[in-house]
């Protein structure tokens, strides 16, 4: 059984706390990892409380005209100052930005790596680590 204590990131735990540390920071754009959890933007829309009307017009026309058609699924998502989508390596330390996911979306070596300074971190009740947040240094790693 999967209890909530014992492995609470199988019950999504921490949405709703990193959604409030979004919300503290409506002047910074946010990547946020979704390769383990690729619809994991759904609670971010819940627990931001997003107006569906107008996540509505951000999402792709194709959705809107064929929803019953199957259609490919979709591996990133917009909407305010968010992107939910793997993380490009390449890219996104050399783009002004907090970077967000689970203890796998980015390891100690990569924020080395990429210069990244970490500006959050959620723990579940047995003191792991659910979520963490590194801000990006454009000006230091891509010179």
């Amino acid at each position: 059984m999967l209890f909530p204590r014992e492995r609470a990131n199988a019950w999504n735990y921490g949405y709703k706390e990193l959604s409030n540390f979004i919300r503290q920071s409506p002047d910074t754009n946010f990547v946020i990892d979704n390769t383990r959890n690729p619809r994991n933007y759904i609670l971010l829309l819940y627990f931001l409380d997003y107006p569906p009307s107008i996540y509505q017009k951000e999402v792709n026309p194709i959705y809107k005209v064929d929803y019953y058609r199957s259609l490919p699924p979709e591996t990133s998502y917009k909407f305010s100052n968010i992107e939910v989508r793997g993380i490009d390596w390449e890219k996104d330390p050399c783009i002004k930005q907090v970077l967000a996911g689970d203890k796998l979306s980015i390891s100690e070596d990569q924020a080395k790596e990429h210069e990244l300074e970490k500006v959050y971190e959620l723990k579940d009740q047995q003191e792991r680590i659910i979520f963490q947040g590194y801000k990006t240094n454009p000006e230091k790693k891509c010179k």
